[in-house]
């Protein structure tokens, strides 16, 4: 018995959750010679990935004007910067010791083999640079300059 995939053909259409959509014969093809496995995959990844980049408002930068302004702003990059140094240092660092440990991690399994005993390390963590970002945001604001976002362009001032 195979598994539903979400999508199932029904001869030349595939018929989903709510709707009948007709591909094209390639997709089709690679559907059936797949059992729809990847082909479903594809579909998942493609709807994940749009939402993905829908959830999060989009923001600009508005410069300020003035000489003094352009001088505030290299204060502000300044100081962005040496917020984000240690924490990409710290960064480096954990990939260095993860490569070193992942090494070892696979020299053990060379010798010992399906006896177990090896211990795979835990990868890295994404830097945070939020705090850097929300400094340097303020910074920004504090030099005149302004940040809009999505949400902006629909409010009724």
């Amino acid at each position: 018995m195979m598994k539903s995939t979400g999508l199932e053909p029904n001869g030349d259409r595939f018929t989903g959750l709510s709707a009948t959509y007709r591909f094209p014969a390639y997709m089709r093809n690679l559907y059936r010679r797949a059992n729809g496995g990847l082909f479903a995959c594809c579909v998942s990844f493609c709807l994940l990935a749009l939402t993905a980049c829908s959830s999060q408002p989009q923001r600009t930068y508005v410069d300020p004007q003035g000489t003094e302004a352009g001088q505030c702003l290299q204060i502000c990059q300044s100081q962005r910067f040496t917020c984000r140094t240690p924490i990409q240092r710290l960064d480096e660092d954990c990939q260095y010791r993860y490569r070193i440990a992942y090494s070892q991690f696979q020299r053990c399994l060379q010798i010992r083999g399906n006896r177990g005993g090896c211990t795979k390390p835990r990868g890295c963590s994404v830097p945070n640079y939020t705090a850097c970002a929300v400094g340097y945001d303020q910074c920004f604001v504090g030099c005149g300059g302004q940040i809009l976002t999505d949400d902006d362009n629909y409010r009724d001032d």
